[in-house]
C-alpha cells in the first residue's frame, strides 16, 4: 500500500501536480483480490497476517495460499482476514514520517488488523483505482 500515486515528471517541474494512477510496484492484481488474495506481481509477494488476532502487523511473503494469505474485500471497503472476520485491516491514526521529495507531502501510515469498529470506519475503508 501507498499513499502516493505516480507523478508526471512535467508537473513536477512545472510546481503543479496531478494525481496520477498506481505505478506498477504498488499495486496489487485486481483480479486476484476477486478470490481473496492481495498480490503485488511486481515483486510476487502476498499481503500476509503476521500473527493470528487483534493488533497484528502485516507482511509481504511470497505467495502460496496459506490461510494468513487469504482475505475478504467487502462492498462497504472492509477488508478482512478470512479466518477472523471480526478484524479489519486498519490504517494508523499516527504517521511515521512524510515522504521527501514529493510534492504534494504524502505520510506514511502503518498497516495492521484491529477489532472492527464503527468508530474506526474511515481508517477501515478501502478501495480500488486503475494502474497506469
Amino acid at each position: 500500500h501507498t499513499c502516493h500515486s505516480e507523478q508526471h515528471q512535467g508537473n513536477l517541474l512545472g510546481g503543479d501536480f496531478e494525481s496520477g494512477g498506481i505505478s506498477s510496484d504498488q499495486g496489487f492484481d485486481v483480479s486476484k483480490i476477486t478470490d481473496g488474495e492481495f498480490n503485488i506481481p511486481f515483486y510476487n509477494v502476498c499481503m500476509e497476517v503476521e500473527n493470528a488476532g487483534s493488533s497484528s502487523r502485516l507482511i509481504l511473503r511470497k505467495c502460496d495460499q496459506n490461510p494468513k494469505q487469504q482475505f475478504v474485500f467487502e462492498d462497504d471497503g472492509k477488508i478482512k482476514p478470512a479466518n477472523d472476520l471480526d478484524l479489519c485491516l486498519t490504517a494508523s491514526a499516527d504517521y511515521d514520517w512524510y515522504g521527501g521529495g514529493y510534492k504534494p507531502i504524502y505520510i506514511v501510515r502503518d498497516l495492521f488488523m484491529s477489532a472492527c469498529n464503527p468508530s474506526l470506519s474511515s481508517r477501515h475503508s478501502w478501495g480500488l483505482r486503475r494502474a497506469n
